[in-house]
């Protein structure tokens, strides 16, 4: 329980250090290279999103894999799961920077007047990014390792790291001049850091880890690629569902929209991320249960993990909703209005997504990544279709309820009500016991809320962090005390107070 409990943890911990480096570095960003640029750079953080489907769905299957040789002590079986992708990954990566140095300098028109080939720093901003691409697929394979052998506390402190390296060169380079150049050479610096970190704590903490490249393994791989393959589908609709719509949008209209729709965008991405690190840390226990035959603890995972995740994020996308005029106005001043609708619908979206998190867990992990897959597919699919038809009628607000149909159609109303059938559990009840008692809570929060914005309106943005994280509190004491039952505070009380170790897989866990 206590190495559970210290990985969640450390997440969220790192997701608090990555949205404080968001909130100090993009009004900066804006103000040093201007909105037409940080809608350039928004788009090319989102086409390097898109080249990171060239994971193929290994990361993934690594976390899988590594968790299940993990808890049958076959040291040998996991080597080779990670030499092969590691090979994999490096092949792959290579071949992402040389397509993408081939487009960079192919494309490169000087004469060029659509705001992008032409620029001077076009060719840069494209190495770099497709450097980045490359060097995120070893760092992802090296974080899947620590994270399916139980050490993601591990990976969390190296990600805290490169977080705050790459924020303090991006300050750095800006002040000095570099332009929008500087953002990528930054980041690709900060990787490059968290990768040899990731490295060298994975040689120190997975006992008897010997590394070879060469592609023999893939033959005695055949499961592991099955279940890749399925996961990259999985993958590249989560992928197309967060990174697609400032493609979409520079199509129709100009970098600034870019701009105005990546902002919102940004909030409820990590939104969602903070959210899913607690479903995240749950991840190889769901494998480890499953590989040791305790349906009594993916159970657990779906009902009360949900439940208490549901409790973190309600309060944190009420509040979103709520104070999205005036977070917007006071993190970056006028001319960010268009972007108030936005980020509500994104908000609601988000919170179906997050209420399926779990539940798509507990089926990629136990056998039926295959329906995960397809479900994705078809919410990317809606999505895309959605945004395509109401984007030029109603502008940015159209890929916000694109976003918002697709989680509410799939996600909620197809994969959620499967992994219960899944699992064993009745879906109504489950309804009751995750939604309705994280809605008693909400009603001296609104309260307090509607007194702070008629008789204290925030005038600053630590004024506005303040009021949400008083009101977070007693939405939290409220649930705390109201919803839970006297034997669950009890448990959690006495979780926080000792945590004297972890169980076997195969003992269940208590959530």
């Amino acid at each position: 329980m206590k190495r559970w409990a210290i990985n969640i943890a450390s997440s969220y911990g790192r997701f608090v250090v990555a949205i404080i480096a968001v909130f100090m570095l993009t009004p900066f960003i804006i103000e040093r290279v201007g909105m037409e640029d940080y809608g350039l750079w928004a788009l090319a953080l989102a086409v390097s999103g898109m080249l990171g489907l060239m994971d193929f769905g290994l990361a993934t299957a690594a976390v899988k894999y590594v968790a299940e040789h993990t808890a049958r002590g076959d040291i040998e079986g996991r080597n080779r799961v990670i030499s092969t992708l590691l090979t994999c990954y490096l092949s792959v990566g290579g071949v992402a920077l040389v397509i993408v140095s081939i487009y960079a300098f192919g494309t490169y028109d000087a004469t060029s007047t659509d705001g992008i080939t032409g620029r001077e720093d076009f060719r840069i901003l494209c190495v770099m990014v497709g450097l980045m691409v490359a060097l995120g697929f070893p760092l992802s394979l090296f974080r899947a390792a620590l994270t399916g052998s139980g050490n993601m506390f591990l990976s969390n402190l190296a990600e805290i790291i490169m977080t705050l390296s790459y924020t303090s060169l991006s300050a750095l380079f800006l002040i000095n001049g570099s332009g929008l150049a500087g953002l990528p050479i930054a980041q690709a610096i900060g990787m490059s850091m968290g990768l040899g970190m990731l490295v060298w704590l994975s040689y120190r903490k997975l006992d008897g880890l010997k590394l070879t490249l060469s592609f023999k393994g893939l033959r005695d791989s055949r499961d592991l690629l099955a279940f890749s393959g399925w996961a990259f589908v999985a993958n590249a609709a989560v992928l197309l569902i967060m990174r697609m719509d400032p493609i979409l949008i520079k199509a129709m209209m100009p970098l600034s929209a870019v701009a105005i729709y990546a902002v919102a965008a940004k909030i409820a991405e990590y939104a969602l991320l903070l959210n899913k690190q607690f479903s995240n840390a749950l991840m190889p226990m769901i494998s480890q249960a499953h590989g040791a035959g305790s349906s009594n603890t993916v159970q657990q995972v779906l009902t009360n993990g949900t439940r208490y995740l549901m409790a973190l994020a309600m309060p944190m996308l009420v509040l979103i909703a709520i104070y999205a005029d005036p977070l917007l106005t006071l993190w970056l001043g006028a001319g960010f209005e268009d972007a108030v609708p936005v980020l509500q619908t994104l908000a609601v979206a988000v919170g179906c997504s997050v209420l399926q998190l779990n539940a798509a867990n507990v089926l990629g992990m136990t056998g039926k990544h295959r329906f995960v897959a397809s479900a994705m597919g078809m919410s990317a699919t809606i999505n895309l279709v959605i945004t395509l038809i109401l984007l030029p009628r109603i502008g940015l607000l159209g890929a916000a309820i694109g976003s918002l149909s697709a989680a509410l159609i799939i996600e909620t109303g197809v994969i959620l009500p499967s992994a219960c059938k899944h699992a064993g559990v009745s879906f109504g009840q489950f309804l009751v016991g995750v939604i309705a008692r994280t809605l008693p809570p909400l009603l001296p929060m609104l309260g307090l809320t509607w007194v702070f914005l008629h008789y204290a309106p925030p005038e600053s943005l630590l004024g506005l962090i303040g009021q949400c994280m008083i009101l977070g509190l007693l939405y939290l004491v409220g649930y705390f005390l109201v919803t839970l039952h006297r034997e669950e505070r009890q448990q959690i009380i006495s979780a926080l107070g000792s945590m004297t170790g972890s169980r076997r897989p195969d003992q269940g866990v208590e959530l």
